[in-house]
C-alpha cells in the first residue's frame, strides 16, 4: 500500500507539477498511474479476497495499458521528443476506449466466463509482449550493461525503468502461469516498493531535470578543434544532403554517416555547441520550412510543407515552429505575402 501511495504522488507530480512538461514526463507520469492502479489492485483482493470482481477487472485494464504506455515513454526518451505526435495519441486513446467499452459491457456475472478464459490471457500475454519489445530500442544500451559505473546517468535511468518494469511483469505472469498466490502478492509489491523508492532519490538529486530529460552530461569535453571539424563535416552533409528532411532520422543514422561514435557527436552538440541532437535536427527543419514557405507557399499547403521538412506531425510542426519563431506557420506565411506586396520606392 506505502508502495501504491508513492506511485500516485509521483503519478500526479511528473502528470501536473514537474517544471519540465514534456510528452517524456507526461508518459512516465502515466505509467506510474497505471502501475499503482495495478499494485492497488492487488494490495486491496490480498486483504479483501471478497472484493466486488469490478475492482480485478479495473486492475486488468491497467495491465491492457501499461504496455503500449511503456513501449511510447522509451521512444519518446530515446529519441527525446518535445511533443507527442498524433499516432501516439491515437494509439493510447483507442486503448483507453477499449479499456473503458471492456469494463462496460464485459463485466457481468455471465462475461466470467469470457474473462477466464480469453481475456485475462491475452491482457497478460499482450502486457509480456509489449515489455519486451520496448527493449528492443534500448539494445545498445543493454550490450553495454557490463560497463554500467561508465554509462551516462540518463542511460542508467532508461535501462533502470526499464529493467524494473520487466521484472515486474514477468512476476506477475510468472505468479498467473503457477497459480501461487504468496508470490503474486509479495513479488508485484515488494519490487513496486523498490521501484517508488529508487525514484524518490532520483526526485531529490540535483539533476533529477536532466534525468527526464533525457540530456547527458560529460566529464570530459572533447577539444573545441576536433568539434569544430566533427562540425563542419556535419553542416557539409546537412547542405549537400538535406538529412534532416527525413522524419525517421535517428542520431544513430547521422553518426554512421559521419563515421563517428553516437556518444562522440551526442558530446560534440551537448557540450561544444550547448544543444541536443533533436534540437539540431529541429532548428534545420524549420529554418528549411521558412524558406519553403517563402518560395513555395502558393504552391503547397503548410501541413505538407511541415512533411516536406521532416515533421511527420502538424502539431509537432506547428509547435516547434512558433517556439522557435514566436509567431505560427500561418502567421509567417502572412507576412511574406505582407513584404512582396508593399510596393518598391
Amino acid at each position: 500500500m506505502l508502495g501504491w501511495f508513492n506511485g500516485i504522488i509521483l503519478a500526479c507530480y511528473f502528470l501536473f507539477f514537474i517544471k519540465e512538461k514534456s510528452v517524456v514526463n507526461r508518459l512516465f507520469g502515466l505509467l506510474l498511474l497505471l502501475l499503482s492502479v495495478r499494485v492497488g489492485k492487488s494490495a486491496i483482493w490480498w486483504f479483501n479476497p471478497e472484493m466486488p470482481i469490478i475492482y480485478v477487472q479495473i486492475g486488468l485494464g491497467a495491465c491492457f495499458m501499461i504496455g503500449p504506455v511503456l513501449y511510447f515513454y522509451v521512444q519518446a526518451y530515446k529519441n527525446k521528443l518535445e511533443v507527442a505526435n498524433k499516432g501516439m495519441y491515437t494509439i493510447i486513446g483507442g486503448h483507453l476506449l477499449v479499456t473503458i467499452l471492456v469494463l462496460l459491457f464485459l463485466t457481468g456475472k455471465e462475461d466470467l466466463i469470457y474473462w477466464k478464459k480469453f481475456i485475462v490471457y491475452f491482457i497478460y500475454t499482450y502486457w509480456f509482449v509489449l515489455t519486451l519489445l520496448s527493449g528492443v530500442p534500448l539494445k545498445d544500451e543493454i550490450k553495454q550493461l557490463s560497463n554500467w559505473t561508465l554509462l551516462s546517468s540518463d542511460k542508467k535511468w532508461i535501462l533502470s525503468i526499464y529493467f524494473s518494469f520487466l521484472l515486474l511483469v514477468f512476476t506477475y505472469v510468472l505468479s498467473f502461469v503457477g497459480k501461487t498466490e504468496v508470490l503474486y502478492i509479495t513479488g508485484p509489491l515488494i519490487f513496486s516498493l523498490v521501484i517508488y523508492l529508487n525514484i524518490l532519490l532520483f526526485i531529490f538529486r540535483k539533476n533529477i531535470q536532466d534525468l527526464t530529460t533525457a540530456e547527458p552530461k560529460y566529464s570530459n569535453k572533447i577539444e573545441s578543434k576536433i568539434a569544430e571539424e566533427v562540425m563542419e563535416r556535419l553542416k557539409e552533409l546537412m547542405n549537400r544532403q538535406h538529412i534532416y528532411t527525413n522524419s525517421e532520422l535517428k542520431i544513430n543514422d547521422l553518426a554512421t554517416s559521419l563515421n563517428m561514435s553516437v556518444h562522440q557527436l551526442s558530446q560534440v552538440l551537448n557540450d561544444n555547441y550547448d544543444t541536443s541532437f533533436n534540437n539540431y535536427i529541429n532548428q534545420l527543419r524549420i529554418e528549411y520550412s521558412k524558406k519553403l514557405i517563402e518560395e513555395k507557399a502558393n504552391q503547397f499547403t503548410l501541413e505538407a510543407i511541415g512533411r516536406e521538412s521532416g515533421f511527420n506531425s502538424k502539431t509537432t510542426f506547428f509547435t516547434l515552429f512558433k517556439k522557435i519563431n514566436g509567431i505560427t506557420p500561418k502567421e509567417y506565411k502572412e507576412s511574406m505575402k505582407n513584404t512582396h506586396s508593399r510596393p518598391k520606392l
